[in-house]
């Protein structure tokens, strides 16, 4: 079975200082005061109109945040912490990244490894329940693709 994700996640009062920022923003409430912003075509539509000088030759891992949101995203997030994820897995095998913002800067640069999104959860302060990992303490396996989020935050 497929499992995808590309979402911000952060707690929800951070959250909303992305919308002030992107439209298309829908936060979708989960554990422990946090909440997921999902990619949506409304969201990538107002990151990618937002665009700043880059480097394309540094090293980005991510298939939808593009270097240019995500330095709004940076911007967002003075005074909150923020992460993007991504991940996408079939039949166990596949892959994930994640970057962490906090209060302006980068606390954990994009990285591509088997556990960066729970990397990224901890960073963000998520406390796992006894016998999970920040991952399923938050439910994010609960909807199997980046539509479910979208769909449960309409």
């Amino acid at each position: 079975m497929a499992y995808t994700i590309e979402a911000f996640i952060g707690r929800e009062e951070a959250l909303r200082t992305l919308g002030a920022r992107f439209s298309g923003v829908l936060i979708v409430p989960v554990a422990q005061g946090f909440g997921v912003v999902a990619f949506g075509p409304a969201l990538r539509a107002s990151m990618e109109s937002s665009a700043v000088v880059s480097d394309p030759a540094a090293s980005w891992p991510f298939r939808l945040l593009a270097s240019e949101g995500a330095h709004q995203a940076q911007l967002a997030s003075v005074g909150h912490r923020i992460a993007n994820i991504e991940a996408e897995y079939f039949g166990g095998t596949g892959e994930q990244a994640a970057i962490v913002w906090d209060n302006g800067s980068i606390l954990s640069p994009p990285t591509l490894a088997k556990h960066a999104i729970n990397r990224a959860l901890e960073s963000l302060g998520v406390a796992s329940d006894t016998g999970k990992d920040a991952f399923d303490t938050l439910g994010l396996g609960g909807r199997r693709s980046t539509n479910d989020w979208l769909d449960s935050g309409r």
